[in-house]
């Protein structure tokens, strides 16, 4: 359900100085927003990874909870762990090694548990934070006559033996085969056709081979089964962008955002797309909600978009600010050397503007 996959690109900045090698991974998740930052793993002296799993709770009506509310997350490895959402519904588990996750909500007497499903999928390649987002929405044992609480609802109705194939297929991306996470994949849509998230970490896997055109396929067939998915629509969007589709990119990303504006990975890439486009008016706030949202060492990178943006107008202190705030953020960057040299040369133009 995640892409580790990491493209290298190169961005020719304004002014012929912010040339810089990207990384910038794709991330796929069975989830639906990018939310404050709060108490976590971390916090808890448990050693893991570098992956964060971010959540928000909703009312029946859509909503967002507006009380403190106990979330505990637990894995097949014994992990087990709690905290307390905000006043807006918003929690957040840090520092998680890869594997399956579930996450539970008991929201009182009236209300169903629910448990979500969040498998993180890591390969040797992975070394940045990751965050994966999940929305939760309650129901009312009142108004849904009987009916057991749900574990995740695009599992809703998969036979056994296509959730088994979808398992496998996730062992097997954790491992590095993603060949063969394909053809499990496969296999569990063969089984069940409707099958929208084995479609949807179809569309990653063959992102992470390298195959855009099957990648958004796969994904375009998720979309028609679960057409207000977040997740889907994100990664179409990404694809799209990679694809160098940039207004198709831009459509699937309004899309996203209409779904859950709150991604701060939706509102980077829709930055990206205003960067490809030529149109850094519109660039410039979607990566500073991108930054105010967070979102780990991806996000981060809006810093330096933010920097291009700021020296392309000439506001060469703006420009500075937001290099030395991404070396502070990301200090182990490849090119730190070379964002020093750069930062020196805009601090000599902010001085001589000011004079």
């Amino acid at each position: 359900m995640r892409t580790l996959a990491l493209q290298a690109i190169r961005i020719s900045r304004p002014g012929g100085i912010f040339c810089a090698l990207l990384l910038v991974p794709l991330l796929a998740a069975t989830a639906y927003a990018q939310l404050s930052d709060g108490p976590g793993l971390g916090d808890s002296g448990v050693r893991g990874g570098n992956n964060i799993i971010q959540g928000r709770i909703f009312y029946p009506s859509g909503r967002s909870f507006d009380r403190k509310l106990q979330v505990r997350i637990s894995s097949v490895r014994g992990l087990d762990y709690s905290t307390l959402s905000d006043e807006n519904g918003a929690f957040t588990f840090r520092r998680l090694p890869g594997g399956t996750y579930y996450v539970t909500v008991e929201a009182g007497k009236e209300y169903f548990p629910v448990n979500e499903i969040v498998s993180i999928v890591e390969t040797f390649r992975t070394s940045s934070i990751q965050t994966y987002a999940i929305q939760i929405q309650l129901q009312l044992k009142s108004t849904s006559e009987g009916r057991p609480g749900v574990l995740n609802a695009g599992f809703a109705g998969v036979p056994k033996p296509a959730l088994d194939l979808y398992e496998k297929a996730i062992k097997a991306a954790q491992a590095g085969d993603n060949k063969r996470a394909v053809e499990s994949l496969k296999e569990a849509i063969a089984l069940h056709p409707q099958f929208a998230l084995a479609y949807n970490e179809l569309g990653v896997q063959y992102f992470k081979l390298g195959d855009l055109g099957d990648a958004a396929d796969a994904l375009r067939e998720a979309i028609k089964i679960a057409p207000e998915s977040f997740s889907p629509r994100l990664n179409y969007g990404v694809v799209l962008f990679y694809k160098k589709q940039y207004q198709s990119a831009g459509e699937e990303l309004d899309h996203a955002l209409k779904i859950n504006e709150s991604s701060a990975l939706a509102h980077f890439y829709r930055g990206r797309v205003y960067v490809k486009t030529n149109n850094l008016p519109k660039a410039e706030p979607e990566f500073q909600r991108a930054i105010s949202l967070g979102g780990g060492a991806e996000i981060n990178e809006a810093h330096r978009y933010l920097a291009g943006i700021y020296n392309e107008q000439g506001n060469y202190a703006l420009a500075l600010k937001e290099l030395e705030t991404y070396l502070k953020v990301s200090p182990k960057v490849k090119d730190a050397e070379q964002i020093r040299k750069i930062i020196q040369e805009l601090r000599s133009k902010a001085t001589t503007s000011k004079g």
